[in-house]
């Protein structure tokens, strides 16, 4: 995990610095002419403009609004407007090193590039390895779904994404639904199968209800399907599993994992008694 901090840290630093080069360079200059920006119509074009401007208004978002962790993939959208501002302190390095000598700047800002561009791959292959399996346990069920089922049966998952691409099914997400929504999703769309994950957080409260005890046990309740877990240190203490449960006009019978080992995932099967 060190290393793949490493990894993902080390380019961030000197791409910001590339960064605050070419945002300070364009405030600078941008305070200088503004009279100009004001007077001439053309000048508001300016990309670099444009790409101050998205960028005031996302950081105010997450600033003033979101107020909280801001996690990478989130504020992706406003990569190319950073890269812009990276891309002209790149130049102005380049110039200044010019000054000098002409090739040798060159040849650094290829450097200095393929330097960045080698700690991003490593970055890249670290979190692929990291992360390849993390859903491992939908892909399975799903691909189960998909053997023990026919083309036109639906599923329930809220792992749409996964459940769709592995068990090749139509999938209704059932994503914090209340149960008045989800009886009539029964009703109207009878799936098959309905997926329950404790890999993923947008579960419906009734459905899955997980935390903590004052002695750090870990508590999951499947209030919805009368079942439940305690955990201690990665280690399963006790379970409560029922194979089947009766809710009035439709039955759920647990189908997956076909043996005793528990994934964190269940699938059950349900059967619509009229």
């Amino acid at each position: 995990w060190m290393t793949l901090s490493y990894y993902y840290i080390f380019p961030k630093i000197l791409f910001f610095a590339l960064f605050a080069i070419g945002a300070l360079y364009f405030i600078f200059k941008f305070v200088l002419t503004l009279d100009i920006q004001i007077k001439e119509r053309k000048n508001r074009l300016n990309p670099e403009l444009f790409a101050a401007i998205i960028l005031i208004i996302t950081a105010a978002y997450f600033i003033f609004f979101t107020k909280g962790t801001i996690e990478d993939r989130w504020v992706f959208i406003i990569a190319p407007f950073i890269m812009i501002f990276s891309a002209q302190g790149t130049v102005l390095i380049e110039k200044f090193l010019k000054k000098f000598n002409k090739n040798i700047s060159i040849l650094i800002i290829i450097i200095f590039i393929g330097f960045l561009t080698y700690y991003q791959v490593q970055h890249a292959g670290a979190l692929i390895e990291a992360k390849k399996t993390t859903y491992e346990p939908v892909k399975e069920a799903s691909l189960y779904i998909k053997e023990n089922s026919n083309p036109d049966e639906s599923v329930l998952s809220v792992s749409y994404t996964q459940t769709t691409t592995y068990s090749e099914r139509r999938v209704y997400t059932y994503a914090k639904m209340d149960k008045e929504n989800f009886t009539k999703l029964l009703e109207e769309k009878k799936p098959s199968y309905i997926m329950v994950s404790i890999l993923e957080p947008h579960h419906p409260n009734w459905i899955i209800n997980q935390g903590y005890s004052q002695d750090g046990k870990w508590m999951l309740n499947m209030e919805y399907f009368n079942s439940s877990m305690v955990a201690y240190n990665n280690q399963v203490l006790s379970y409560d599993i029922k194979a089947s449960i009766d809710k009035g006009p439709y039955k759920f019978d647990v189908v997956y994992p076909t043996s005793n080992q528990f994934s964190g995932l269940f699938v059950y099967k349900i059967t619509y008694k009229s």
